[in-house]
């Protein structure tokens, strides 16, 4: 399909992650919904399409015990993922590469999805 973006491609990756560092009129949305999910702070999370990382950057702070796993199809968007978590110094954030209709982990090992 010539309108598909390519995620694969760091650089379009990079692309991606700074249009939506600018939609700021999401964060509260967002914000919501991690409100809304109730975390202790030794739950486990899963964030299907993690892309750059953006969502499981901000549930770090809120899971000092715990952890999220974030998985994704596109190379470039996990390689970036990966750079902020290294620049941040975050360890509780997992990063896997696979397809959301076919999730390799075992059931119920999340807290939150």
């Amino acid at each position: 399909m010539a309108n598909e973006i390519d995620y694969q491609d760091y650089q379009m990756a990079l692309q991606f992650d700074r249009r939506a560092s600018r939609l700021g009129a999401l964060e509260p949305l967002v914000h919501m919904l991690i409100e809304g999910l109730h975390l202790r702070e030794a739950d486990c999370v899963l964030d299907v399409g993690t892309g750059t990382g953006r969502l499981g950057l901000l549930l770090y702070d809120k899971l000092p015990r715990g952890s999220v796993v974030g998985i994704d199809s596109g190379r470039g968007m996990l390689k970036l993922a990966r750079e902020k978590t290294l620049k941040q110094g975050i360890g509780n954030f997992w990063l896997v590469r696979g397809e959301a209709e076919t999730l390799p982990f075992l059931p119920h090992i999340f807290d939150s999805v």
